[in-house]
């Protein structure tokens, strides 16, 4: 199976959700793209204390509800997202690497790292505050 790509398109795309959910009101200290090797697709991880709080599926139905709203729903499936605890290692690691300020989305590109042990083959950071 080919390797897909971090399009343009993904890397807009991504900004626009990270965008409605600020909008929203939902609290995301970090975001970014994150190559999976074992399905060979990028998911957007996004750390939320709503994870910490109530759970992940909460934290899914939260997402789902905000792309519905503004329409990013067919643009970035559900199954694409990772919501993940802010306490989760891999987050806390990836802090120590890259800091952007709590609210501004960058957009940083990692290639060919190690965070916490973790292979990242390829990335694109949003937010990690």
């Amino acid at each position: 199976m080919a390797q897909e790509a971090l399009v343009d398109s993904l890397i807009e795309g991504g900004r626009k959700v990270l965008e409605a959910l600020d909008q929203a009101n939902l609290a995301i200290s970090v975001a970014l793209w994150l190559f999976h090797e074992g399905s060979e697709q990028y998911r957007l991880v996004l750390a939320s204390p709503l994870v910490n709080k109530r759970g992940a599926r909460a934290a899914y139905l939260k997402i789902a509800e905000i792309l519905d709203a503004g329409g990013l729903r067919d643009a970035l499936p559900v199954g694409r997202v990772q919501a993940v605890r802010t306490d989760d290692p891999f987050v806390k690691a990836l802090r120590r690497i890259v800091r952007t300020k709590s609210g501004e989305i960058s957009g940083v590109r990692l290639a060919n790292n190690y965070v916490n042990d973790v292979a990242i083959s390829d990335a694109y950071v949003y937010r990690a505050a």
